[in-house]
């Protein structure tokens, strides 16, 4: 069990990104004014980002939305008709658009909740990206040259690349090498946002009741379906959620057990300790102990090899 605590994801990202395909690819700059709507149809995936203004995003038929300042991040996987409104007055949006079957091709839409809104001044990296744009307008580039407009797209598919490289960073679990029942489960209309909610908020008092609201099912239908489709039942792959972050956590240090069960639901450092030894046979103390020992060993093993002079190769 120990051995599975190899991060995967940054590998999957990079060949999620990698591979992702932009049929259709379109970008524009709006102006929308107060009391207009701007669609976005289902059946292609978008991207929104603020240039100036406030604007709401809402899918079809839901009357929650999520709202957007200047240089926030909106992707929608086209699963249902986006709605984008400016709050008060007018407001300037880049909008980026490609048919949806970009993200089915390569799955990136399983691990996508339908909307997701991503605040650039939380990151420093869609900052950067963001910034290429505002300078671009800024020198003066005009949407409707066509050589302007190809470097639009372009900064704007860099931008779309960063939001999607944020976005499965923070939702895909650090310690998962995803199997492919798990994919398929993800792809659930009922039990993959429970999943997805699972491994961003390990920390909520989860109960299955709670998960089957959420999967907008009765109990017992939601038990068994979550079961079949991901290979275990709902409390335990949230056990497994929460131990998987608890031994990354102990792993870099700095936080205490008590701050680290709380960290990932528990109550107290005891009910932590005694779930954690459960799981693992070891103790959080000795755990993290043995993968400072383990990185120790490492750092002595790389810092006794031997020197090699500069343009002698090494053999």
């Amino acid at each position: 069990m120990l051995s599975e605590t190899v991060s995967q994801s940054p590998r999957m990202v990079e060949t999620l990104l990698a591979s992702l395909y932009l049929p259709r690819w379109n970008t524009s700059m709006q102006l929308i004014g107060n009391g207009e709507t701007l669609k976005i149809p289902v059946g292609t995936a978008g991207l929104v980002v603020v240039q100036g203004g406030e604007v709401t995003v809402s899918l079809a038929g839901s009357s929650e939305s999520i709202k957007l300042a200047a240089a926030d991040h909106a992707v929608s996987t086209g699963s249902q008709d986006a709605e984008i409104r400016p709050v008060s007055g007018a407001a300037k949006v880049l909008v980026a658009t490609f048919d949806a079957i970009g993200l089915e091709h390569n799955r990136i839409d399983k691990l996508l909740p339908p909307l997701t809104l991503v605040q650039s001044r939380e990151y420093e990296s869609l900052m950067r990206t963001n910034g290429l744009l505002e300078n671009a307008t800024r020198s003066g580039l005009n949407a409707d040259n066509w050589g302007d407009q190809l470097i639009i797209s372009k900064l704007a598919e860099a931008i779309l690349l960063q939001a999607l490289a944020t976005e499965l960073d923070r939702s895909i679990p650090d310690l998962y090498d995803m199997p492919q029942e798990l994919m398929e489960a993800l792809s659930d209309r009922n039990i993959g946002p429970v999943i997805r909610k699972i491994w961003s908020d390990p920390s909520l008092p989860w109960t299955v009741p709670m998960m089957a609201r959420l999967a907008r099912l009765s109990r017992s239908t939601f038990a068994e379906r979550f079961r079949s489709l991901v290979g275990e039942p709902p409390l335990r792959h949230l056990t497994e959620v929460r131990m998987k972050l608890a031994c990354r956590l102990l792993s870099e240090g700095g936080l205490g057990v008590t701050a680290i069960g709380r960290m990932v639901g528990y109550e107290n450092g005891s009910s932590f300790s005694n779930s954690f030894k459960k799981w693992s046979n070891l103790s959080p103390l000795e755990f993290r102990k043995q993968a400072h020992n383990g990185a120790d060993e490492k750092a002595v093993e790389g810092a006794s090899e031997p020197d090699v002079p500069s343009g002698q190769p090494a053999y």
